[in-house]
Protein backbone atom coordinates (compact mmCIF):
# COMPACT_ATOMS: atom_id res chain seq x y z
CA UNK A 1 0.00 0.00 0.00
CA UNK A 2 1.28 3.43 -0.82
CA UNK A 3 2.43 5.39 2.22
CA UNK A 4 0.17 8.35 1.37
CA UNK A 5 -2.91 6.12 1.19
CA UNK A 6 -1.86 4.33 4.36
CA UNK A 7 -1.45 7.67 6.13
CA UNK A 8 -4.91 8.83 5.02
CA UNK A 9 -6.54 5.60 6.18
CA UNK A 10 -4.77 5.76 9.53
CA UNK A 11 -5.79 9.40 10.02
CA UNK A 12 -9.42 8.47 9.35
CA UNK A 13 -9.13 5.62 11.86
CA UNK A 14 -7.64 8.02 14.37
CA UNK A 15 -10.52 10.48 13.97
CA UNK A 16 -13.07 7.67 14.32
CA UNK A 17 -11.29 6.39 17.42
CA UNK A 18 -11.21 9.90 18.89
CA UNK A 19 -14.97 10.31 18.37
CA UNK A 20 -15.63 6.97 20.07
CA UNK A 21 -13.27 7.94 22.88
CA UNK A 22 -15.17 11.16 23.49
CA UNK A 23 -18.43 9.22 23.78
CA UNK A 24 -16.83 6.85 26.27
CA UNK A 25 -15.43 9.72 28.32
CA UNK A 26 -18.88 11.34 28.45
CA UNK A 27 -20.44 8.05 29.56
CA UNK A 28 -17.72 7.70 32.20
CA UNK A 29 -18.41 11.20 33.52
CA UNK A 30 -22.14 10.42 33.65
CA UNK A 31 -21.50 7.18 35.55
CA UNK A 32 -19.24 8.93 38.03
CA UNK A 33 -21.89 11.61 38.59
CA UNK A 34 -24.50 8.92 39.14
CA UNK A 35 -22.14 7.16 41.56
CA UNK A 36 -21.69 10.29 43.66
CA UNK A 37 -25.49 10.79 43.74
CA UNK A 38 -25.98 7.18 44.85
CA UNK A 39 -23.35 7.51 47.56
CA UNK A 40 -25.13 10.61 48.87
CA UNK A 41 -28.43 8.71 48.85
CA UNK A 42 -26.82 5.80 50.67
CA UNK A 43 -25.48 8.12 53.37
CA UNK A 44 -28.93 9.71 53.75
CA UNK A 45 -30.61 6.30 54.14
CA UNK A 46 -28.07 5.31 56.79
CA UNK A 47 -28.77 8.56 58.64
CA UNK A 48 -32.49 7.81 58.54
CA UNK A 49 -31.89 4.31 59.82
CA UNK A 50 -29.74 5.57 62.68
CA UNK A 51 -32.34 8.19 63.64
CA UNK A 52 -35.34 5.85 63.48
CA UNK A 53 -34.37 3.44 66.22
CA UNK A 54 -36.40 4.03 69.35
CA UNK A 55 -36.39 1.14 71.82
CA UNK A 56 -39.64 2.15 73.60
CA UNK A 57 -43.06 2.34 71.99
CA UNK A 58 -46.31 3.37 73.65
CA UNK A 59 -48.64 1.34 71.46
CA UNK A 60 -48.42 -1.71 69.23
CA UNK A 61 -49.32 0.41 66.20
CA UNK A 62 -46.25 2.57 66.81
CA UNK A 63 -44.17 -0.59 66.97
CA UNK A 64 -45.68 -1.89 63.68
CA UNK A 65 -45.15 1.48 61.99
CA UNK A 66 -41.54 1.58 63.17
CA UNK A 67 -40.95 -1.99 61.92
CA UNK A 68 -42.55 -1.18 58.58
CA UNK A 69 -40.44 1.99 58.24
CA UNK A 70 -37.33 0.07 59.25
CA UNK A 71 -37.98 -2.70 56.72
CA UNK A 72 -38.57 -0.16 53.94
CA UNK A 73 -35.31 1.60 54.79
CA UNK A 74 -33.50 -1.75 54.73
CA UNK A 75 -34.97 -2.50 51.27
CA UNK A 76 -33.96 0.91 49.99
CA UNK A 77 -30.47 0.49 51.44
CA UNK A 78 -30.05 -2.87 49.71
CA UNK A 79 -31.36 -1.49 46.41
CA UNK A 80 -29.02 1.52 46.52
CA UNK A 81 -26.07 -0.69 47.49
CA UNK A 82 -26.79 -2.95 44.50
CA UNK A 83 -27.04 0.05 42.18
CA UNK A 84 -23.72 1.33 43.51
CA UNK A 85 -22.13 -2.06 42.87
CA UNK A 86 -23.51 -2.14 39.31
CA UNK A 87 -22.43 1.44 38.62
CA UNK A 88 -18.94 0.69 39.93
CA UNK A 89 -18.72 -2.30 37.58
CA UNK A 90 -19.76 -0.04 34.69
CA UNK A 91 -17.16 2.55 35.66
CA UNK A 92 -14.45 -0.12 35.83
CA UNK A 93 -15.49 -1.38 32.39
CA UNK A 94 -15.44 2.13 30.90
CA UNK A 95 -12.01 2.81 32.43
CA UNK A 96 -10.69 -0.39 30.82
CA UNK A 97 -12.18 0.57 27.45
CA UNK A 98 -10.69 4.07 27.76
CA UNK A 99 -7.29 2.58 28.50
CA UNK A 100 -7.56 0.29 25.45
CA UNK A 101 -8.63 3.21 23.25
CA UNK A 102 -5.67 5.22 24.48
CA UNK A 103 -3.26 2.43 23.60
CA UNK A 104 -4.92 2.01 20.22
CA UNK A 105 -4.70 5.74 19.55
CA UNK A 106 -1.01 5.77 20.49
CA UNK A 107 -0.34 2.91 18.10
CA UNK A 108 -2.23 4.62 15.28
CA UNK A 109 -0.35 7.87 15.93
CA UNK A 110 2.94 5.98 15.77
CA UNK A 111 1.90 4.35 12.48
CA UNK A 112 0.86 7.73 11.07
CA UNK A 113 4.26 9.16 11.98
CA UNK A 114 5.97 6.23 10.28
CA UNK A 115 3.82 6.71 7.16
CA UNK A 116 4.67 10.42 7.10
CA UNK A 117 8.34 9.54 7.40
CA UNK A 118 8.04 7.12 4.46
CA UNK A 119 6.30 9.79 2.39
CA UNK A 120 9.12 12.19 3.20
CA UNK A 121 11.73 9.56 2.25
CA UNK A 122 9.97 8.87 -1.06
CA UNK A 123 9.82 12.60 -1.79
CA UNK A 124 13.54 12.94 -1.05
CA UNK A 125 14.33 9.92 -3.22
CA UNK A 126 12.31 11.38 -6.11
CA UNK A 127 14.06 14.73 -5.69
CA UNK A 128 17.44 12.97 -5.70
CA UNK A 129 16.50 11.08 -8.86
CA UNK A 130 15.45 14.31 -10.58
CA UNK A 131 18.65 16.13 -9.61
CA UNK A 132 20.75 13.13 -10.65
CA UNK A 133 18.92 12.88 -13.98
CA UNK A 134 19.14 16.62 -14.64
CA UNK A 135 22.85 16.69 -13.77
CA UNK A 136 23.45 13.70 -16.04
CA UNK A 137 21.62 15.50 -18.86
CA UNK A 138 23.62 18.67 -18.36
CA UNK A 139 26.92 16.75 -18.55
CA UNK A 140 26.06 15.18 -21.88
Amino acid sequence: MLPDRKKNILEKMSRKNLAASLKIKKALADQRSQMSDLEGLLARIRELQAGSQEPFYDTPSQFRAARFYSSKLAEQLEMVANRIEFTQAEIDNLVAVTRQDSLKRQKIDRLIAEAKQLIHQYAERDADKKTTYSSALSRS
